[in-house]
């Protein structure tokens, strides 16, 4: 009788990879197909476990920790079940463009039936992300390294299937783990063509009224293209992605795009050229190419784009990294000794000094609130530092219009693949990234799509604040259904009492009585940043700027200077 075999699993082959790349928190759900693994990269490296009560959180969290980090988010979920239930926060990480893996476990190579089976690559494949099955253990530490490396290279989510029979059979690397990024090749900086610089030059030149519109791309040109705004007398506007990128600057309209202000539209209504810089002019961006039709264009982007989200639309197109192509645009311009008023104007300097307000003051129903003045009173009250975090409905456009930050990186938004129910597990996740203080907008619609993560969030002791715009419904349906004529008020269920939840939980916890409480409440949670409910009952009269232009442009009275 032979000796037994002393070598190691394989799951702590698994856990090495995974410590080797610097995983330092995995989102799980244990099951059959996961656990060995996740408690061995427990056990061993401290890799920190973050237990989730829905599986479609683990990938949201992730995602949400990846975008605040930079790095390669880790999820981990079980088979069959388990990966079913991601598909949705898997399409929002992959439309996300966030580099993603995920550890999944596959029923064992050798059973003929098991009640967990399923397509697996089908269900994988069907969210846009790539999907890696260990087919061979002795590939094991290669594939997971791949799975790594394309997850960083191509910013998109992996999901590496492992059976979990093989994960238990006694394995011996063949070699130490080398990590992903020992073997990544690092792209060169995108420069333009001198011949590209010369059109988009002649462009601006015989441009009257320009717009510089900065995207998430081009955050690190910014004063670059603040440089170049001055020459050309171009005012700036940013994508949603590049959120308050020039807060501060004069001649600053703010976002462009579904969420645009009143008065944004209507100076940009009257642009004759818009300079998109690292910005992709998608559907929300371009409002479904209404927003900049009949506008030239000049694209400055590394990956320039002929379509996107269905939006065509015909550009001089610079194909260069943001700060490159902008500088190289305005050494140009200077050899040619050009410089333009363009709409840098008194007029303009007016209109932006007293905009068009957003939305009309409303007379709140007893026992509810305004929530355009209760995220006026949290804009004021919030200290810059403190992170923000939203998800998506009727509600959010008030946030979005209405919060400043410091600059883009203070944003994390949840609106991937159009999806309510993410802003809980995102928050999560970027709380354990940043481990600092940040504010969650969320509808309580979608907070109880995720309730569970509540619990998650009070476990884990996590510094967030969650705002609860608790219309008692699905706000934008309700609106939606008013506007087709049909009864709105189907849509409205119930308002669930989230301060008694909170308490219930373990959590501090308030009802909002008044807009101007919301101070008081933001000091207490900088003094003690402990997981924090705000149930904020909002008025059924609010109806956002973005739902009154779409829904009821010609049924509502236009709104006036002060």
């Amino acid at each position: 009788m032979g000796a037994p075999n002393t070598d190691p699993a394989m799951y702590q082959a698994i856990g090495d990879a995974f410590a080797g790349e610097g995983t330092d928190v995995v989102f799980a759900l244990m099951g059959d197909g996961n656990m060995l693994a996740l408690a061995d990269m427990s056990a061993r490296h401290g890799i920190r476990l973050v237990h989730v009560r829905h599986e479609n959180a683990a990938v949201a969290m992730a995602d949400g920790w990846a975008r605040a980090t930079g790095r390669v988010g880790v999820a981990s979920v079980t088979c069959g079940p388990g990966v079913s239930q991601i598909s949705t926060a898997l399409t929002a990480a992959v439309r996300n463009r966030t580099p993603l893996v995920v550890f999944a476990g596959e029923i064992p190579t050798g059973m003929a039936w098991n009640p967990q089976q399923g397509d697996t690559a089908g269900f994988v494949q069907a969210t846009g992300a790539r999907y890696l099955p260990l087919r061979n253990a002795g590939k094991l530490f290669e594939t997971i390294r791949s799975a790594f490396s394309l997850a960083y290279r191509d910013r998109t989510a992996v999901v590496l299937s492992i059976p979990y029979d093989l994960q238990e059979v006694p394995w011996r690397p063949p070699h130490p783990y080398r990590r992903s990024a020992d073997v990544r090749v690092s792209a060169p900086p995108v420069i333009s063509h001198h011949d590209q610089i010369v059109l988009a030059a002649d462009e601006i030149m015989t441009a009257e009224r320009p717009l510089i519109l900065a995207g998430q791309g081009a955050v690190a040109a910014r004063e670059d293209i603040v440089q170049l705004a001055g020459t050309i007398g171009a005012v700036l506007g940013t994508t949603l992605k590049a959120n308050c990128l020039f807060l501060g600057e004069e001649f600053d309209v703010g976002l462009v795009g579904g969420l645009i202000s009143a008065a944004a539209k209507e100076i940009v209504r009257e642009v004759d050229l818009v300079v998109a810089v690292g910005a992709s002019l998608g559907y929300f961006t371009t409002d479904n190419g209404a927003l900049l039709h009949g506008k030239r264009i000049i694209r400055i982007d590394a990956q320039p784009r002929l379509e996107n989200e269905g939006v065509i639309l015909d550009s001089v197109v610079v194909h260069a990294d943001a700060r490159l192509g902008v500088r190289a645009l305005h050494t140009e311009l200077d050899q040619r000794g050009y410089r333009a008023a363009g709409l840098r104007t008194q007029l303009i300097r007016a209109q932006l000094a007293d905009p068009i307000p957003d939305v009309p003051p409303i007379q709140p129903e007893p026992g509810t609130v305004d929530p355009a003045e209760v995220i006026s009173v949290l804009d004021e009250t919030l200290p810059p530092a403190v992170g923000a975090v939203f998800g998506v409905g009727h509600f959010w456009s008030f946030a979005a219009m209405g919060l400043t930050r410091p600059g883009p990186a203070s944003f994390t938004y949840a609106y991937g693949f159009g999806a309510v129910g993410h802003g809980l597990p995102t928050a999560i996740g970027v709380a354990v990234g940043t481990e600092t203080p940040l504010v969650l907008v969320e509808g309580d619609g979608s907070l109880l799509m995720h309730l569970g993560e509540l619990q998650t969030l009070a476990v884990e002791r996590l510094p967030v604040l969650v705002l609860v715009m608790n219309d008692g419904g699905f706000g934008s349906e309700i609106h939606k259904l008013n506007f087709k004529g049909a009864d709105g008020e189907l849509a409205r269920f119930h308002r669930t009492d989230f301060a008694a939840l909170g308490r219930a939980l373990g959590m501090t916890a308030h009802t909002l009585a008044d807009p101007r409480d919301i101070d008081g409440i933001v000091k207490e949670f900088m003094a003690d940043p402990v997981p924090t409910v705000v149930d904020v009952p909002m008025s059924a009269a609010a109806i956002s700027a973005p739902t009154r232009r779409s829904l009821f442009p010609r049924t509502l009275e236009p709104l006036k200077r002060s």
